[in-house]
C-alpha cells in the first residue's frame, strides 16, 4: 500500500512541475484540458487519484504535448521539457531490459509503466499518421480543383 501511495506522489508532484513549467495553476490547467472542473487535476496533485487514460489523452491533445516529454511524466526519465529529451541509445535500452529481466508472472512496476508509455506513443503516431492522411486528402482534392 505504502509503494502504491509512493507512485501517486511521485506522479503528482510531476504534474505539479508540469504545472509550474507551464506558468499555469491547476485550475487553468484543468480548464485546458477540456476539464469542466478542475476537481480531477486537484485529486491528483493531492495523491487521491492517479491520473487516467483520459488524462493523458486529453494532455496529449493539446499543444503542451510538444513542450512536455510524456516520457518523463510517467517514468520520471529524463527531462521534462521534450525538446530536451534524450533518445535512449540502443545499448542502454538493451541493458534496461536486462537490468528488469524478472520470472515469468511477476509484476514490475518500471516494465509496465514502459508498456503504457510505448502504448501511448503509439497511439500518438497513429493519430498522427491519420493527420498526415487527412492532409494529404485535403490537398489533393485541392489540387483536383
Amino acid at each position: 500500500m505504502q509503494e502504491k501511495m509512493k507512485e501517486n506522489t511521485d506522479i503528482s508532484e510531476r504534474i505539479l512541475q508540469v504545472i509550474d513549467y507551464l506558468k499555469l495553476n491547476p485550475n487553468s490547467f484543468a480548464k485546458s484540458l477540456g476539464y469542466k472542473r478542475s476537481q480531477v487535476v486537484y485529486d491528483i496533485l493531492k495523491g487521491k487519484a492517479k491520473p487516467s487514460y483520459e488524462f493523458f489523452n486529453k494532455l496529449t491533445n493539446t499543444e503542451y504535448s510538444e513542450r512536455i516529454s510524456l516520457r518523463w511524466l510517467i517514468s520520471g526519465i529524463g527531462s521534462i521539457d521534450r525538446k530536451n529529451q534524450m533518445p535512449l541509445q540502443a545499448n542502454e535500452e538493451m541493458a534496461e531490459y536486462i537490468k528488469h529481466q524478472h520470472k515469468p508472472g511477476v509484476f514490475c512496476h518500471e516494465c509496465a509503466l514502459r508498456e503504457r508509455l510505448i502504448e501511448s506513443q503509439n497511439r500518438t503516431i497513429l493519430a498522427l499518421e491519420r493527420t498526415v492522411i487527412e492532409i494529404d486528402k485535403k490537398n489533393n482534392s485541392k489540387q483536383s480543383t
